[in-house]
């Protein structure tokens, strides 16, 4: 009995040891020292900066934090003082929290807040993307693949890109590989779009983890599906756009000289065509207008005329008047050399280059593309508007790093210096050694960022993208430059945003109903079962510290849902020390000893206890392998809990009672 006993203890110690072991990290973690706390209550009351965008800066580089207390701290002596806290907090405070973050226990976003987000990886232009060739049909099955899409998200494209070729009698390898047979080029589309939701994932997740996102959870849902769930992001709108940029870097030349203006007059003719209006008559009336000097009544007709293509109905909101001969060009303008359009004018240039027939009239291989660095003439402020060849002479495939630089046109201005691979730097010194003297753009995601004249062969494979508005913008496009373009453009298809009050108020909630349950169960198992009810109430403590710390083990999530499979988890473990507890009442009231009844109690309830906790736990599995999210996080605290609990009511509290048998020997057990 006495060695029997002794490695049954020695066995709940280990398990003792074990537990506090894996808690202490999780303690540490959300518990500061009194030397903490008062640095970071002390750089509060400097700063002007409140407690939680303190805490949230201690695992996130975040460049601007000091220019921020600059700005906001109400002295400069103040100032100077809250820079040397910063210093400490990112320092000594990170590095004892770095020590333990990894295995603490993580939480959920219903706990700390956050955003969810569902993206969807836009199969549609991935196929247009992969295809080999591109011709009339191929566009018409693309446009109507868009529409499609757009009605029924849930589309199998890949399935309707197929019927809609079948049903124009053209085989799917004219545009996938004409040495591949039917199959073989449906293959070859189905692995392309599962592997871009690969690529995407990892793509994704780089970019997360260098945003300084804590414990981020990234998976794969369906085909063309990913779920993004990021505890402790204060800025949704800033991880939106770092999320969702395609990050597509690309040097396309210029197009100048004659062809620029041929394409003009193309589309000059063709939107005064659209426009209805009988050439002959626009001749007349223009000529008209410059020698009588027609009166802004009639002038103010024509223009508002044109507006209505625009869906206007009152007067122009621009004070551009369309020359009605040259109703595209008329919005153009020339600013250094390049073409430029008011940016009052921006939304007419853009309807004008969206209508059919003037897409159709621009010729394949070249495309219009707008710049993101306005031009400032006087007062008034120009976009510039590109024509570029469409084929790249390269891409930023071969970029292996980038990273901001505080210089720019504008002193102090901030912008992204990027460096290529051996094959880069051999590709883009041949690209620049050939077109000495001519424009090259530096395209990111058909934004045209730069577009610098290049005066002599660059070997380096060094350069720099201008036009960033702040540091923070710089940064993230470094980042998304360094974790790679996506495959294809991803989309927000659904997104939820926890706020952090919302998060610490569900704490509070989930610890009120816990310290509720547990009192009440406690003092009814203590009421009815006496010595016995207070064995039980300590095993249900040891049962939620084992499952604590086995969360923390294995890094599983504790959301709200979580919280409340502990909640369930108790009354489970209460139940199977009711079962015993009876047991062993029947055995005491057959006339046996409490040692004898206590070894009978166990015995017997413990198949009853084994059969029903079995199937609550296959419910369990169940709910883990096909819910999701809140589900989730519920089957995982009940399994771990059942788990558990068998231990705590089957062997611990055994333990408990034979070790008080034998240690006072009572001619009675109080239960």
């Amino acid at each position: 009995m006495k060695t029997n006993l002794l490695s049954r203890w020695i066995l709940i110690l280990i398990v003792f040891a074990g537990t506090i072991y894996y808690l202490y990290p999780s303690y540490r973690f959300n518990q500061l020292t009194d030397v903490e706390a008062s640095k970071i209550t002390e750089l509060v009351q400097l700063s002007n900066m409140t407690r939680g965008e303190i805490v949230s800066t201690v695992y996130r580089d975040e460049i601007d934090l000091k220019s921020e207390i600059q700005r906001r701290a109400t002295s400069p002596e103040n100032a100077k003082k809250a820079s040397e806290l910063v210093d400490y907090i990112r320092g000594e405070l990170r590095n004892s929290m770095d020590k333990v973050r990894g295995t603490a226990i993580k939480r959920g976003l219903d706990l700390q807040g956050g955003m969810y987000l569902v993206m969807e990886v836009d199969a549609v232009t991935l196929i247009e993307n992969i295809a080999r060739s591109k011709d009339e049909v191929f566009q018409m099955v693309i446009r109507e693949l868009r529409k499609e899409t757009k009605a029924n998200p849930d589309l199998d494209v890949i399935a309707a890109l197929q019927k809609k070729l079948n049903e124009r009698k053209v085989p799917l390898n004219r545009y996938f590989g004409s040495g591949l047979s039917e199959d073989q080029a449906l293959e070859f589309v189905k692995k392309a779009n599962e592997d871009a939701v690969k690529r995407s994932l990892e793509i994704l997740r780089n970019r997360i983890d260098q945003f300084g996102v804590s414990e981020p959870n990234i998976t794969r849902q369906g085909d063309r599906r990913i779920v993004l769930e990021l505890p402790g992001v204060q800025d949704p709108q800033r991880a939106r756009d770092l999320i969702g940029k395609t990050a597509l870097l690309e040097f396309k030349m210029l197009i100048e000289g004659d062809r620029v203006e041929r394409i003009l007059q193309d589309i000059d003719q063709i939107v005064s065509q659209e426009l209805g209006l009988d050439t002959t008559k626009i001749a007349t009336e223009q000529a008209n207008l410059d020698t009588t000097k027609q009166d802004t009544t009639k002038k103010d007709t024509t223009v508002t005329q044109i507006d209505t293509l625009f869906g206007q109905t009152t007067k122009a909101t621009t004070d551009t008047a369309l020359n009605i001969k040259k109703p595209f060009t008329s919005l153009l303008r020339n600013v250094r050399g390049s073409i430029a359009v008011p940016k009052k004018d921006v939304k007419r240039v853009q309807q004008l280059l969206g209508m059919e027939k003037v897409k159709n009239s621009i010729p394949m291989d070249v495309e219009f593309l707008w710049g993101k660095m306005p031009e400032q003439v006087g007062a008034e402020t120009y976009i510039p508007l590109y024509l570029v060849n469409r084929k790249a002479e390269m891409t930023g495939s071969g970029l292996v790093d980038a990273r901001v630089s505080l210089g720019g046109r504008t002193a102090g201005a901030p912008d992204v210096q990027f460096e290529l691979n051996n094959e880069g730097r051999r590709v883009f010194a041949r690209v620049t050694g050939a077109n000495i003297g001519k424009r090259m753009a530096i395209v990111l995601d058909n934004i045209v960022h730069m577009a610098p004249t290049i005066r002599s062969r660059i070997p380096d494979g060094r350069g720099v993208i201008e036009g960033s508005a702040s540091i923070e913008e710089a940064n993230d496009l470094a980042i998304v430059l360094r974790a790679g373009a996506l495959p294809a453009p991803v989309e927000v298809i659904e997104e939820r945003t926890v706020g952090p009050s919302l998060g610490r108020d569900s704490i509070e909630a989930g610890k009120k109903s816990f310290i509720l349950a547990f009192v009440v169960i406690s003092l009814f198992m203590i009421f009815y079962y006496r010595l016995s009810g207070a064995v039980a109430s300590f095993a249900i403590i040891v049962n939620i510290a084992m499952v604590m710390a086995i969360l923390a083990l294995f890094q599983a999530t504790l959301t709200v849902p979580g919280i409340a499979g502990l909640v369930l988890t108790m009354g489970m473990a209460v139940d199977a020390n009711v079962l015993i507890y009876e047991r062993i009442r029947e055995e005491l009231l057959s006339g046996k000893t409490p040692t004898h009844a206590v070894k009978a109690g166990f015995e017997r309830a413990f198949i009853t206890i084994f059969d029903s906790n079995l199937t609550t736990l296959f419910s369990g599995f169940a709910l883990y392998q096909f819910g999701t999210g809140p589900v989730k996080g519920f089957a995982t605290t009940l399994i771990i809990g059942i788990i558990v609990s068998m231990f705590t009511a089957l062997y611990m509290s055994r333990a408990i009672l034979d070790f008080i048998l034998y240690k006072f020997t009572p001619k009675t057990l109080s239960v």
